[in-house]
């Protein structure tokens, strides 16, 4: 299923390119991955026999979305 629905998206894609004149320059992929601003550690460290440890920024969901490439096959800057 999720094969098929790509071969359509990419299908539909060349068709509006193809139809249209657009050149490859034009048509950009862009893609959600989250990459965090700010960089978390897993390790904490605190005093031998405490009973809690905090973490400071565990919660922090600042993220930005990345332009990868274009058709063409061009990598754009971040």
């Amino acid at each position: 299923m999720k094969d098929q629905l790509q071969r359509d998206y990419l299908a539909n894609i060349s068709v509006v390119q193809q139809s249209r004149k657009v050149p490859p320059e034009l048509i950009i992929n862009t893609d959600q991955m989250p990459s965090k601003i700010i960089p978390l550690s897993d390790y904490t460290t605190s005093e031998i026999g405490e009973l809690g440890v905090s973490v400071t920024g565990k919660d922090d969901r600042r993220v930005f979305t990345a332009v990868l490439t274009e058709m063409s096959g061009i990598f754009l800057p971040m």
